[in-house]
């Protein structure tokens, strides 16, 4: 039984994916594996949307963890590497603002040429 299933909450599974993703070579390099089982069991446990919420708030902050994203990219969920690629891009589709956002001709904003 994995830890994800024996664990209690959303925040305790989306810490044990972070953890995961930094702990585990990708499948592509030498010695590297396949997330697996264990790193499906973080998601299917009932709140899996939850988890991956959490999971991509870590994503947006820690540039480890994003680079783990990236390295993982053949394993992960689009929404989940759109967020560790673009960290601004998916804060601000959250809702959240900052000064660069409120510029209507600028890239990132709704405005601009993305």
């Amino acid at each position: 039984m994995s830890a994800a299933i024996k664990a209690k909450s959303a925040k305790a599974r989306a810490n044990i994916a972070a953890r995961m993703l930094l702990r585990t070579i990708p499948h592509y390099m030498p010695g590297g594996k396949l997330m697996g089982r264990a790193w499906d069991d973080c998601f299917e446990m009932g709140d899996g949307d939850e988890v991956f919420r959490l999971l991509i708030d870590k994503v947006m902050i820690d540039p480890e963890l994003r680079r783990e994203v990236v390295r993982h990219e053949y394993e992960m969920p689009p929404v989940l590497l759109e967020a560790a690629r673009h960290p601004l891009r998916s804060s601000l589709e959250k809702g959240e603002s900052n000064a660069v956002s409120d510029t209507p001709d600028h890239p990132i904003s709704g405005g601009g040429l993305v």
